[in-house]
This record gives structure tokens, C-alpha cells and sequence, in this order.
């Protein structure tokens, strides 16, 4: 398992070695709900995850 922390514009950069991956989404609000999408890395490929989380403000 690896962690990384996003920037405050909310970019993150992580290295990992060539396989399937799950990014996992935490935040300190505990109504925030994020996916957790599944990830190739390939090598010598750089691999793009968007994450769009729901604030649960309504």
C-alpha cells in the first residue's frame, strides 16, 4: 500500500510498479462519499485517475 496527499488543488502524483490498482479517496469530513476506481499501471505509461467525490452538502 502506498499514500500520497493532494495538492490544494486536489493533484496527486504516486509511483507505482506495473499491475491493477484500487485508489482509495479519505477525508476528514466523515458525509464526504468518494469512488474507488480501479487503476492499470503499465510500465513506462503513465496512468490517469480521476476522482470525484460527493461533499454530501445538498
Amino acid at each position: 500500500m502506498a499514500t500520497a496527499r493532494t495538492t490544494t488543488s486536489g493533484h496527486y502524483l504516486l509511483s507505482a510498479p506495473p499491475g491493477r490498482y484500487r485508489v482509495m479517496v479519505t477525508t476528514p469530513n466523515r458525509f464526504t462519499r468518494c469512488p474507488s476506481p480501479a487503476v492499470v499501471v503499465t510500465e513506462g505509461k503513465v496512468g490517469v485517475v480521476d476522482v470525484e467525490c460527493d461533499s454530501g452538502m445538498r
